[in-house]
């Protein structure tokens, strides 16, 4: 939602807030959606493959995690 102006996404946050029934939430935001002339964001760039060479990078991070 980051490329929205912020009058937009509160509109889209009241839409969520605007019923107890998960259906109507989704319906209301669709709504909103469509008044606003919302698009799908670019599809993202690929993250590259992680590698054998990485391997040793996420362990070390990892156990670093369990230090803290």
């Amino acid at each position: 939602m980051a490329p929205h102006p912020e009058r937009v996404l509160k509109l889209v946050r009241q839409a969520g807030a605007s019923s107890e029934d998960p259906i109507d939430q989704v319906e209301a935001i669709v709504e909103v959606a469509r008044e606003q002339a919302m698009q799908p964001a670019p599809p993202r760039e690929p993250l590259p493959e992680v590698t054998e060479d990485d391997l040793h990078v996420i362990c070390c991070l990892r156990s670093s995690e369990r230090r803290e």
